[in-house]
């Protein structure tokens, strides 16, 4: 078992973890790694590499797992705000229909009542005619002759 500093591995599986991801990923200061090796003295060879590489990637793997959390709340919140601002504009909207058929109403309401008054001025000008009308057909009925 070896005990390394990240700057001894960790620039290459940073690196390689990173590109891979496309995101600089933070690996733990130090990392123990098992070894084997084999070969010679004059021509060791590693055989295989395993150990904490485990813990590394369980930590790597935690960490793109907040910041995928950090990034849906963020996302979350983002639609939020623009639902809230959809509502209010759509409140805004509807407030300002209000309003415009409430005053075609009242200027509805007004052309009706002068209508009204007119055909009412109307109707007793034309029973007033009507009225002297009849008084001077009863006058002409009922004169006398001789008088004017």
């Amino acid at each position: 078992k070896m005990d390394m500093p990240k700057g001894a591995v960790g620039q290459a599986a940073g690196a390689a973890i990173s590109g891979f991801l496309s995101k600089e990923v933070a690996l733990p200061e130090r990392i123990k790694v098992d070894v084997r090796v084999g070969g010679t003295y004059e021509k060791p060879k590693i055989l295989s590499v395993g150990g904490e590489a485990a813990d590394a990637k369980n930590q790597v793997k935690d960490q793109l797992k907040n910041e995928l959390d950090a990034k849906k709340e963020e996302l979350k919140d983002q639609a939020k705000q623009q639902l809230d601002a959809a509502k209010e504009q759509g409140k805004e909207l509807l407030d300002t229909k209000k309003e415009e058929a409430q005053k075609e109403l009242d200027r509805q309401k007004e052309e009706a009542a002068r209508k009204l008054e007119e055909e009412k001025k109307e109707a007793a000008r034309k029973l007033e005619e009507e009225k002297k009308k009849a008084q001077e057909d009863l006058k002409n009925k009922f004169k006398l002759p001789g008088r004017p």
